[in-house]
């Protein structure tokens, strides 16, 4: 039998949540920074030519190019989304697309592209397959995705490339809330666009002897000085009592304008 004695989870999101839909990008702007930008009108804009199929960028190793589609795309921005400092240069992102200028946003993606490796897809692909579109209804997909800037691209892939992995089964009530005396620590960004408090809130609420740290300012699964001290204190002492569970907020970063 397998045994723990303490457990950290950074960023969880509950198996029997859902994860809410995107809609514009949300993006806090002060005054000085609001005008600098049409944000969302110019963001309509660029939807609009990526809907026509007329956006082509050129690509190393083509003399024709490539164009760029609206879920590719977008599936790059909402990954921004998820921490403040990329989100930043988002308003900077969009009107330099408006302004005819996809460099940023196609060496964005090709980085990304870069940056995958076949191990962590298909650990990503064995967990999510198995674990979550497994339980994914079609008929739930039109109405969910109704009136975002994604649309269903994002999930109409992921169903395509689980459609061939391979699927372990899963015992019954595998996907009912854990329950465990085993002192867990909660980490999560206040700024967090994948995972927000509320899915830890949900999530923590069968571990009694918890410590939730609430990085004030971070977004998904940042560190800091100050939370790998009180994971190291959580470890050593195997308890959550005791332990200093304050974060200094961090800054929120100036928004990007070149």
């Amino acid at each position: 039998m397998a045994c723990a004695k303490s457990a950290r989870l950074d960023g969880r999101a509950p198996l029997t949540g859902r994860i809410g839909r995107v809609g514009r990008p949300r993006v806090e702007c002060d005054r000085r920074a609001a005008p600098t930008v049409r944000l969302h009108a110019e963001f309509d804009e660029v939807l609009e030519r990526l809907d026509s199929g007329t956006v082509r960028v050129p690509v190393a190793g083509s003399v024709a190019g490539t164009t760029l589609s609206r879920g590719r795309v977008v599936e790059w921005l909402r990954a921004q989304l998820y921490r403040p400092r990329s989100a930043a240069a988002l308003p900077w992102l969009i009107h330099k697309a408006h302004a005819g200028d996809w460099s940023p946003i196609v060496e964005g993606i090709l980085e990304q592209a870069g940056s995958l490796d076949d191990y962590g897809l298909g650990l990503f692909f064995s967990i999510t397959c198995a674990e979550d579109m497994a339980f994914l209804s079609a008929d739930e997909i039109p109405a969910a995705c109704r009136n975002t800037f994604l649309q269903d691209y994002r999930v109409r892939q992921q169903q395509a490339a689980c459609q061939h992995w391979p699927k372990a089964p899963l015992p019954v009530g595998y996907r009912d809330p854990v329950r465990s005396p085993v002192p867990a620590m909660f980490v999560s960004g206040d700024s967090d666009a994948a995972a927000p408090l509320e899915f830890t809130d949900h999530a923590a609420r069968g571990f009694p002897n918890r410590l939730a740290i609430v990085a004030r300012g971070q977004g998904h699964t940042e560190w800091s000085d100050r939370i790998g001290k009180s994971y190291q204190q959580f470890v050593e002492s195997g308890s959550a009592r005791h332990i200093d569970s304050s974060c200094k907020p961090v800054p929120r970063p100036p928004f990007r304008t070149r």
